[in-house]
């Protein structure tokens, strides 16, 4: 294996840094850095074990990602200057162009609403109003007191109640979508795009688990009381949440929506409408998009990462992936097997 030498011996419980290690680089030497390291991301032994390794493969690697690419649902290049972690921007794009706007979001997993939540600074800016559902009472209040108006929904989103919480209160249209729950993200995502339209759609992705796989964890009534038990640092550190790039992906284009957008753990998608809007033609193409990705991964091994995407054919990556979520929930889920699809 290519990728599973990586010299560290222990990895931290969350990974920032580029999905392909020569992203680090100036240039074509192996010893002048663009980007320096991050604190949980790979070392400088990593990279020096890495980076000739991935020169030397690099032909191999691309034949291999073109063959996964088949399955590509985009074809635009990646513009990795879009940024997913302000909307603002965005929103003001549409009104450049005279798009009719709703003036109204929903954020579904709204936390307080403000720390490092991509709708804050378009809400409050912008007056925009909706609603919003977020479970932790805490949290809770601190919402109510940075976004007094976006009406509250403070309770678990699930697929069924969630039409109750959302459809009264903003109509069968708005201006941004937002799911980050952290769980049966998919599940949601669906449950929302067939009862609603959006210009705009923000979702965070478990990026562990890259393009061609279609992961996703799906709706069970004990995930979220599972993932409530868990201290902060087990939280960080459990991989079962959401669903992949490709998932949301395919999700999205089944709706209408085309892929503008990756970074972090968050992807945006605007409806094919509004096409003209952007300065290039949507929809982006996912794998190259991921390869060429800053990511911020939990409780997924980034040598595991890397190897479904750079090394070895489908059916045993998918082998390999249904085998880590089975073990992962055995050892840590008191033997619990939640339930996911998986699918490439």
């Amino acid at each position: 294996m290519l990728l599973l030498s990586s010299v560290s011996q222990a990895r931290p419980i969350t990974f920032h840094g580029w999905i392909n290690p020569l992203k680090y680089l100036k240039g074509e030497a192996l010893d002048t850095f663009y980007t320096f390291p991050v604190q949980d991301g790979d070392t400088m032994e990593d990279l020096q074990y890495l980076l000739p390794r991935f020169v030397h493969a690099l032909g191999g690697m691309n034949r291999h990602l073109a063959v996964n690419g088949r399955q590509r649902i985009g074809s635009a290049p990646c513009d990795t200057s879009i940024d997913t972690q302000n909307i603002l921007p965005h929103w003001e794009r549409l009104r450049k162009h005279g798009v009719p706007l709703s003036h109204k979001i929903v954020n579904i997993g709204a936390s307080d609403g403000k720390s490092e939540d991509p709708l804050y600074d378009l809400v409050t800016q912008e007056g925009l109003t909706g609603v919003a559902v977020e479970p932790a009472t805490d949290k809770c209040l601190a919402f109510q007191r940075h976004l007094s108006n976006i009406t509250l929904q403070c309770t678990s989103a699930t697929p069924q109640i969630l039409p109750g919480l959302i459809l009264e209160h903003v109509g069968p249209a708005v201006d941004v979508v937002k799911v980050d729950i952290d769980s049966y993200d998919c599940a949601i995502l669906e449950e929302l795009l067939s009862r609603l339209t959006t210009h705009l759609l923000l979702m965070e992705v478990n990026p562990g688990i890259p393009p061609p796989f279609k992961w996703a964890m799906r709706y069970h009534a004990d995930l979220s009381a599972f993932h409530g038990i868990l201290d902060a640092e087990e939280l960080q550190s459990a991989p079962i949440r959401g669903c992949s790039l490709s998932c949301v992906a395919s999700l999205a284009k089944k709706y209408g929506y085309d892929f503008v957008a990756f970074g972090h753990h968050d992807a945006l998608f605007s409806h094919r409408s509004l096409r003209h809007v952007w300065d290039w033609q949507p929809p982006m193409d996912e794998v190259r998009c991921y390869n060429e990705s800053f990511v911020s991964l939990n409780g997924i091994p980034i040598e595991l990462a890397r190897q479904w995407f750079f090394e070895g054919d489908l059916s045993s990556n998918i082998v390999s992936i249904w085998e880590f979520f089975i073990d992962w929930m055995r050892n840590h889920a008191g033997g619990k097997l939640f339930p996911f699809t998986l699918d490439a």
